[in-house]
C-alpha cells in the first residue's frame, strides 16, 4: 500500500533518487526532491522535469541578445537558461583572425552549421600539423563530440556560423571574456579550465 505524510511528520531529510519514467507514471508513493523541500509524487516529479525540457523556441536572426566576445558580436540565439541546460546556440560571424587555438571539450558536444561562407575544420589530434582537415561550405553540418581536438579558420573573407554546445554552460565563458581588440586566449585558460576546456595547439595561421 502507497505510504501516507503523517501531519506532523518532519519535512524529507535528504535527496531520493527518481525513479524512471514507468515507474513514475505508475507509483503514487510520496518522495523528496530536496532537503527541506515538501514530498511531492513521482508524477509531479516527472511534470517539473518536463517542463523545463518544453519550451519551444522560434528564433529568427537578430531576435537573440548581441553580446561581445573580443572583436566579435555574438548572438546568444537560444540560451542555457531557456533550455534547462540542456543546450546553447549562438550565432556568430567569423574573420581569418579569429581563430581559436586548437582544444577540446570534456563536458559538451559541439555542432557547427555554416551559414555562408566557406570554412576550414581541423579535427582528431592535439596536433595541428597532424589533424584532418575538412572544408564545410554554405549549409554544412559539423559535429565535434566532446574530447575530440578540434578548431576551424573561414577560408572566405567572413563566413556566418551556428555554433551548438549540448550541455550549455560553456556559454558562461564567451560571456565572461567580454570585448578586447584582439584575442588573448592564453590570458584566459583559467577561466576555461573552469568549463572543462583545454588548448592543445595554436590556432591555425590567419
Amino acid at each position: 500500500m502507497p505510504t501516507r505524510k503523517r501531519k506532523n511528520e518532519p519535512r524529507c531529510p535528504g535527496i531520493w533518487r527518481v525513479p524512471s519514467a514507468p515507474a513514475m507514471v505508475e507509483s503514487t508513493t510520496t518522495m523528496c526532491l530536496t532537503p527541506g523541500e515538501p514530498a511531492v509524487t513521482p508524477r509531479t516529479a516527472a511534470r517539473r522535469q518536463e517542463d523545463l525540457m518544453s519550451i519551444a523556441l522560434v528564433r529568427n536572426p537578430g531576435d537573440g541578445e548581441n553580446f561581445r566576445y573580443y572583436k566579435s558580436v555574438i548572438e546568444q540565439v537560444v540560451s542555457n537558461a531557456e533550455t534547462g541546460g540542456a543546450v546553447t546556440v549562438m550565432r556568430l560571424t567569423v574573420r581569418p583572425e579569429d581563430a581559436p587555438p586548437l582544444h577540446s571539450h570534456s563536458r559538451e558536444d559541439e555542432s557547427f552549421v555554416v551559414l555562408s561562407g566557406r570554412v576550414r575544420y581541423w579535427v582528431g589530434s592535439p596536433s595541428l600539423a597532424e589533424c584532418d582537415v575538412h572544408e564545410a561550405e554554405p549549409g554544412a553540418y559539423i559535429f565535434v563530440p566532446r574530447f575530440t581536438p578540434h578548431t576551424f579558420q573561414t577560408i572566405t573573407p567572413a563566413a556566418d556560423v551556428l555554433v551548438i554546445n549540448n550541455p550549455g554552460a560553456i556559454e558562461g565563458y564567451f560571456h565572461a571574456i567580454g570585448p578586447a581588440d584582439a584575442r588573448s586566449d592564453a590570458e584566459h585558460t583559467d577561466i576555461l579550465g573552469h568549463y572543462g576546456t583545454v588548448f592543445l595547439d595554436n590556432p591555425p595561421p590567419s
